[in-house]
């Protein structure tokens, strides 16, 4: 049975199976508990038989203006096998929930312009493709545009 859930400060064996499983890398233990014990790194994660199948990772960054802080996705990963099932936009979509609620100012995210199963990913959770830069998509939670960034 898949479960799909926000990683938190007990989930250390979900995010060694990441590192794992998608990095291919040893574990440092000691790394894992710091990284879930900083509130400002986020990762929504499909679970299933105890093997994380699916990811996002993103960081809540500080801004140095007067504007709320904003999310920075830095991975969209899922399994081969688990691919198209919609687990990716699921899980997006439970970050950029997380974002309107805790009125962030926007959430960014930089992809390959060649990506194009990504893009319509993006797209099809309202991603603004940034006009100038065709890597960037955004989506937008407070009263601020474009315009002010």
């Amino acid at each position: 049975m898949m479960e799909l859930k926000k990683l938190n400060q007990k989930n250390e064996l979900e995010l060694n199976s990441i590192i794992s499983n998608f990095f291919h890398q040893p574990v440092d233990r000691q790394k894992s508990v710091k990284f879930l014990s900083d509130k400002r790194n986020i990762i929504y994660a499909c679970v299933e038989d105890e093997n994380v199948v699916a990811y996002v990772l993103g960081y809540q960054l500080p801004r140095i203006d007067n504007g709320n802080d904003m999310l920075y996705i830095h991975h969209v990963c899922v399994s081969a096998e688990y691919r198209r099932k919609g687990i990716a936009k699921k899980l997006l979509n439970m970050a950029l929930e997380y974002a309107q609620k805790e009125n962030l100012h926007y959430v960014y995210l930089i992809t390959q312009t060649d990506n194009l199963p990504a893009r319509r990913l993006y797209e099809s959770c309202n991603g603004y493709n940034h006009p100038k830069n065709k890597e960037l998509y955004y989506w937008y939670f407070s009263a601020k545009g474009l315009n002010n960034d």
